[in-house]
């Protein structure tokens, strides 16, 4: 697993997505003119890999705050598989599903309002 996700950010570097076709579009957005929540993720990993920290929040901000959250699991997984010790959980509780789903729909529909100071939120690059 770890040596296919460096493959795909070794080729999300060297295929820049703001460039190229290469990469698959958001259907809803193509279809509805509309971010959804992830949009904007593929050239924010992009602008992440290359060190563009900025870029990476004008694309989609909410992945990358969500990024260190993602980064901890991975090594968590990978340190458990490979030598079977553990890092400490983070606990969960059934609330917080209520509230990442609330989180997800509040910034999908804060990102699309038009004229209002957050557009910057929207995915556009």
């Amino acid at each position: 697993m770890l040596g296919g996700l460096a493959a795909a950010g070794a080729y999300t570097v060297l295929v820049d997505p703001n460039a190229s076709s290469a990469f698959p579009q958001c259907l809803l957005k193509d279809a509805t003119g509309l971010d959804c929540p992830g949009c904007g993720g593929l050239r924010c990993v992009h602008s992440l890999l290359t060190g563009d920290i900025a870029g990476a929040a004008d694309h989609n901000l909410l992945a990358v705050l969500l990024l260190p959250l993602a980064a901890y699991a991975l090594a968590r997984w990978a340190l458990q598989t490979t030598t079977g010790r553990e890092l400490p959980g983070i606990p969960l509780r059934p609330w917080m599903t209520w509230v990442a789903l609330v989180v997800l729909i509040a910034f999908g529909v804060v990102r699309n309002i038009s004229g209002t100071p957050l557009t910057w939120l929207d995915s556009t690059a």
